[in-house]
Formats: C-alpha cells, sequence, structure tokens
C-alpha cells in the first residue's frame, strides 16, 4: 500500500513498519504545524490549525489499519487518540512547572484575573505562556506519540486472512498442507 493510502484510506490492513512510516509521517506534520502556528503569520496560522483537525482523521487511518492487521476494529483506534491525549496531559502536568518562570507567570496571570475576566490580559499571558513552553512541548509531541505507537505497533499480525482483508505479510497456510499436517 502507497504511502498515500496508509494516511488517507480507513480500509485494509498495513504491516507494523508501514505502520511506523505513517506515524512517523504524521509526528513531523504535528511539529510543522505547532512550528507554523508558534512563528507564522496568523493566516497561516488558521489554515495550520485546520491541517492539525484534518490530521486526526489520518491518524484514525493508520491506527485503525494496524489494528485491522490484528482483527480488532478501527474503532479502538479512538482509545489509542484519548491515551495520546491523557499521557500528553499529564507529560505537561510534569514538565511545563519544571520551566523556569512557568509558574510565576501562571501565579502573576490568576492574580491579574482576580479582577475580572479580561480578554487582553489572557491574549498576553498566552502569548508569554506559549513563549516558554514551545521547546518543551516539541519535545514531548514526538515522545508521547511515539509511545502510544509504539504500543499499537506490538499488537499481534493475525497470519490468516480476516474480515478486513488478506494478510500484507507473514505465512498463510495451503488448504493441501493443512491436511498433510492432519
Amino acid at each position: 500500500m502507497s504511502i498515500m493510502g496508509v494516511l488517507f484510506n480507513p480500509n485494509g490492513r498495513i504491516r507494523a513498519n508501514q505502520f511506523w512510516q505513517g506515524l512517523i509521517i504524521l509526528i513531523a506534520v504535528g511539529l510543522v504545524i505547532s512550528i507554523v502556528q508558534f512563528y507564522g503569520p496568523p493566516a497561516l496560522s488558521i489554515v495550520a490549525m485546520l491541517v492539525g483537525i484534518a490530521s486526526i482523521y489520518m491518524y484514525v487511518c493508520v491506527f485503525g489499519k494496524r489494528l485491522h492487521d490484528s482483527g480488532k476494529t478501527a474503532w479502538i483506534s479512538l482509545l489509542f487518540l484519548l491515551a495520546y491525549f491523557a499521557i500528553y496531559t499529564i507529560g505537561t502536568m510534569i514538565v511545563f512547572p519544571m520551566i523556569e518562570g512557568y509558574s510565576e507567570l501562571q501565579a502573576e496571570m490568576a492574580a491579574e484575573l482576580e479582577n475580572g475576566f479580561d480578554l487582553e490580559v489572557i491574549a498576553a499571558y498566552s502569548e508569554r505562556t506559549a513563549e516558554l513552553v514551545f521547546l518543551p512541548n516539541m519535545i514531548l509531541t514526538p515522545v508521547v506519540g511515539l509511545l502510544t505507537g509504539f504500543f499499537c505497533a506490538r499488537l499481534w499480525s493475525d497470519p490468516y486472512p480476516n474480515k478486513y482483508g488478506d494478510p500484507v505479510g507473514g505465512y498463510v497456510a495451503d488448504e493441501d498442507e493443512d491436511d498433510f499436517l492432519t
């Protein structure tokens, strides 16, 4: 299957190496999107955000086909997506407070907002926070993606045809061979 088929076609099965290729491309796309949103002009940031939302479909396709290879439904890919967000959130709760100035900035913002909700104050603090967490986020995002992908790639591949298609690798016994073994 071509890489376009791996990324955009939710049907069929893929081998673990095709899964890794698709996942690495998706992680690279995610990093580029992050860079464009942080450094790019506002109009390009909106396009990057839309591409990011569309990449969720590609994640479901890649994870879904790998799940198909093990005889499981692609709906389970939503659990992997949920696990990604849960691990990422826990990672940010651990890593971000370790960043010099992050906790002080959050406390300063909370004190400012005690006087009332001010969109300008929130925008200013959001921009400063984004500057502080940009590099740790660029490290945390691929690490969590690779960790989540590791568990999906480790799934057992069904060596026989299943309801999702013929096997994409491995061994399939012929009917005559089964008679020979009995």
